[in-house]
């Protein structure tokens, strides 16, 4: 009955309903209830309730019958009535509120229901810390608390687990919470674990060995803690692990071809955010293919490994601050559709290459500090880029052919970054079309000429930063009223004439203006004092002429 409004129903409709004798469940989704019978007269067995008011006249614990309540995204559930009557049905199996801003306490009223096979609390607001005796629940098969207000100790809740005669735990998920504690040593008792997620949380000490023991497992996310120590090399024998998610901790140590020995099924590899030292032989091939490879922050360098040119299937790439000191390879340009691709913070020299043979739509592309060198690519605006770093580098050339200032389409980048190279010439005005730009940084170039009156028609265009170049002439007035601009930084340069008065209008959202080092000339308007966002105003060594 899923999507019938049933609005103006009468209460009788449960009884109609209970009529049918070969009834075995009851899906009510969007349906427009107000309020659920306080008497039903037959097994709700499997019941999916979602869009519906119990009110005050009977709760769960008139449906002594339950094995499967799936409530999920209703705010109804909140009430403290009602969630002590979960507490009674004694035969429920399965259990499912996620996303129904529970905040009251609910584990310790369900410690004792031992017919529980699948329990998922996640994405609620639930303060509380995991009950001791909660993990007497041998049954369970899906514990899923993500997303919540948990603490407590998650080595004594596994230990519990593992204590179990024949523990049938497939999935625990616990991250985005506040949980402490180890990887017991004894975890390979849970045989049947699939997928580990306690990630963003405040675990610590080392990765047991015994993780290697764990057959069944396939995603393994332990993100954001602070675990310490080495990648345990029995990791590579888990050939159906597909997510092995490590990154941001504090694991140190080597890693070799051993660690992926078994790993074929492996897409995700994310150690990123440690200090894993990467000492893989030049001819290695892995025996999987990944879509997501990032490992940022760890040592991979000094040359360009090349293994990752076996990743055909890659859409994520992230070698940032890998210690690569190498030229770029040609094949990295044409190998995957990528629409991540981050190997900034490098010491990564040669020329650009064509990017558009290579990126998916709307990509991420961070080719920031390192030493590329050579002119700006022609025609790079035809690319579907959401975000384009190509800071401090060497690069050359011109801003009109690598943007194309002709162009009719509009452009989809929310970010660019040119700042710290060689570029030299005028501000093209193509930027009417850019319609979604929020940064733009050109600062510490050799661009010349005008400020097009275009760069202040971008309605979403937020931070600016020209600063330290050769721009001369006024600045425009566009520019300086444009509505969405928190940022205006255009020190450094050789701009003239006066600073208009309507820049101290009152729906400004100026924070920061710097306009130092240039020719500007005139009073300092009294309308500056009208801004009420500034935050730093910057207009030291201008030169003014007339009162100030």
């Amino acid at each position: 009955m899923s999507g019938i409004n049933l609005t103006g129903v009468s209460d009788h409709w449960l009884h109609a309903i209970n009529t049918i004798p070969s009834l075995q469940e009851l899906h009510f989704v969007s349906c427009g209830l107000t309020q659920f019978p306080s008497e039903p007269t037959r097994d709700l067995t499997r019941c999916f309730i979602r869009g519906v008011n119990l009110g005050s006249q009977g709760g769960f614990e008139n449906m002594p019958s339950l094995t499967t309540l799936l409530v999920s995204t209703n705010t109804f559930v909140n009430t403290s009535s009602l969630l002590n009557g979960v507490s009674s049905l004694r035969n429920l199996h399965f259990l499912d509120v996620t996303g129904c801003h529970i905040s009251d306490p609910i584990l310790g009223t369900l410690q004792n229901m031992s017919h529980i096979v699948h329990l998922d609390l996640s994405y609620n607001y639930i303060v509380e810390e995991i009950p001791k005796s909660f993990s007497s629940l041998c049954n369970m098969t899906t514990l899923d608390l993500q997303s919540n207000h948990f603490s407590g100790d998650v080595s004594e809740l596994l230990e519990r687990f593992c204590e179990c005669e024949s523990p049938k735990l497939e999935l625990i998920a616990l991250s985005h919470n506040y949980l402490t504690g180890r990887l017991p040593k004894k975890l390979a008792r849970l045989k049947n674990l699939a997928s580990i997620d306690i990630g963003y949380n405040m675990l610590t000490g080392i990765l047991p060995r015994s993780l290697g023991n764990l057959s069944m497992l396939k995603i393994l996310d332990l993100r954001y803690n602070r675990l310490n120590g080495s990648l345990p090399e029995s990791i590579g024998k888990l050939g159906k692990l597909s997510n092995l998610i490590l990154d941001h901790n504090s694991l140190t140590g080597i890693v070799t071809e051993n660690h992926f020995a078994n790993l074929t099924t492996l897409k995700s590899l994310l150690v990123g955010g440690n200090k894993l030292a990467f000492n893989l032989v030049n001819n290695w091939i892995p025996p999987f293919q990944l879509y997501e490879l990032l490992i940022g922050s760890c040592n991979l360098g000094p040359l360009f490994p090349s293994w990752i040119q076996s990743q055909t299937n890659l859409i994520g790439l992230d070698l940032a601050n890998t210690n690569i000191s190498d030229t770029i390879p040609n094949w990295i340009w044409s190998i995957f559709p990528s629409i991540y691709f981050n190997i900034s913070h490098n010491n990564i020299t040669g020329l650009l290459g064509d990017v558009t043979t290579f990126l998916g739509p709307g990509p991420v592309l961070d080719l920031s500090s390192n030493n590329f060198h050579g002119e700006l690519p022609r025609n790079f605006s035809k690319l579907d880029l959401y975000y384009l770093d190509l800071s401090s580098n060497n690069l050359s050339g011109s801003l009109d052919q690598f943007l194309r200032s002709g162009i009719q389409e509009s452009q989809q980048i929310s970010v660019l970054n040119l700042a710290n190279n060689n570029i030299s010439g005028g501000l093209p005005d193509c930027w009417m079309n850019w319609e979604s730009l929020v940064i733009l940084s050109l600062e510490n170039n050799k661009l010349s000429g005008r400020i097009p009156s275009s760069l202040g028609k971008v309605s979403s265009l937020e931070s600016i930063y020209i600063r330290n170049n050769k721009l001369s002439g006024e600045i425009p007035l566009s520019l300086l009223n444009c509505k969405s601009l928190l940022v205006i930084k255009l020190a450094g340069n050789e701009l003239t004439g006066r600073i208009p008065a309507s820049i101290g209008r009152n729906d400004s959202s100026l924070k920061i203006l710097s306009l130092h080092s240039n020719k500007l000339e005139g009073k300092i308007p009294d309308e500056l004092c009208g801004l009420n966002s500034i935050q730093i105003l910057i207009l030291l060594t201008t030169i003014f002429l007339g009162p100030y």
